[in-house]
């Protein structure tokens, strides 16, 4: 009887082991499917493209969706490398297909382990929710929706980290002040200054890339090439009026 039960015991070790390693093969699977899943969108972005990760209800998003579908196409339109991999956590089918995903990527309904999975990893707490990646898949902003909603034209454009106001000299005033600060730095709709923008994002996070960027003599260029290093180096910005006299100081 002994033997019997240590049988027993043994046999039921092998199941559960088994079956831990049976868990571990599938978790495994499971974020590999994910990092493809992410790559493959990565690998079509521009080097200064943005890529958004959208997770959504449709139950509660649908506001956020169609503000978010509005920039999208807006920005697209003015030749911005703006791409959206949606990744709906709606548990219905019904639910999930009541989307509008436009050309977006979704991920399925079917793959609900790699639409949570990528949920765990960029740490969604709650829906909606946008997540901002550049190229090499790092992190830029973390929750990001107010920050395209509250930029219609894209004129802040790829959207690093943005800026607190909580610090000394972060009141409305000085939030009013240094918008109006940035408009005039900011020549808008002006083709060679966007031109010239667009090769600062583009340009080497190095000492001869900035010399590059500087000798462009362009607010709105150095601002782009600033919002990479602040973005790669993962800076905060405390102090709004001394970051916008740098960058004209910086861009001449």
């Amino acid at each position: 009887n002994d033997n019997d039960n240590d049988n027993d015991n043994d046999n039921t070790d092998n199941t559960n082991n088994n079956k831990d390693n049976n868990t571990n093969k599938t978790d495994k699977a499971t974020k590999l499917e994910a990092a493809e899943q992410l790559n493959t969108v990565l690998d079509h972005l521009e080097d200064d493209g943005v890529l958004g990760i959208y997770f959504g209800l449709h139950s509660v998003c649908a506001h956020s969706a169609d503000i978010l579908r509005t920039r999208y196409m807006t920005f697209r339109k003015k030749g911005l490398d703006f791409q959206i991999l949606f990744v709906p956590m709606d548990a219905s089918k019904e639910a999930f297909d009541a989307h509008d995903a436009m050309d977006w990527t979704v991920v399925p309904h079917s793959r609900h382990a790699v639409r949570k999975e990528l949920a765990c990893r960029f740490n969604v707490q709650a829906f909606p929710q946008l997540v901002l990646l550049e190229k090499n898949g790092s992190v830029t902003v973390e929750d990001a929706l107010h920050v395209v909603e509250a930029d219609p034209s894209g004129v802040d454009f790829p959207w690093a980290k943005k800026t607190r106001f909580d610090s000394p000299g972060g009141s409305v005033e000085v939030q009013l002040a240094v918008k109006s600060l940035m408009d005039r730095a900011v020549t808008r709709g002006v083709t060679d200054d966007v031109s010239m923008a667009r090769k600062a994002a583009r340009t080497a996070l190095t000492e001869e890339g900035y010399q590059k960027v500087a000798t462009f003599k362009s607010n709105y260029a150095m601002k782009r090439f600033a919002q990479r290093v602040i973005a790669t180096k993962r800076w905060l910005v405390m102090d709004d009026l001394k970051f916008t006299a740098l960058i004209w100081e910086h861009s001449g």
